[in-house]
């Protein structure tokens, strides 16, 4: 089976900017996160994060690359 890559375009408001990029920060660590919940519902609605049940989260796919991208945009 071959590969394809697909360019997409993803807008994401500051906020939401912000909290991804939180929320990466604290996987990191093995903290908990602390971005609110319906912030981190809206997160996984565009996404970028996916609810493992229990007020768990893990990034997808996208939203690994979307925020790599946001890191090294900041260096």
């Amino acid at each position: 089976m071959r590969s394809q890559t697909i360019e997409v375009s993803v807008s994401l408001t500051e906020q939401e900017s912000e909290d991804l990029k939180r929320f990466c920060e604290t996987s990191e660590d093995g903290q908990g996160y602390d971005v609110p919940s319906e912030r981190m519902k809206a997160l996984a609605r565009l996404g970028l994060i996916r609810s493992l049940g229990f007020s768990r989260y893990e990034f997808t796919t996208v939203g690994n690359s979307v925020v790599k991208r946001l890191i090294v945009t900041e260096k």
